[in-house]
């Protein structure tokens, strides 16, 4: 259950940091 509920965590935080990346790229720049 532990590993599962780490997975979910994961991808929930993998999209979000998919979605800031153009953010990040635009204050970079």
């Amino acid at each position: 259950i532990h590993g599962q509920c780490a997975i979910i965590m994961f991808d929930v935080t993998a999209r979000l940091t998919y979605k800031n990346v153009p953010i990040w790229h635009r204050d970079l720049c």
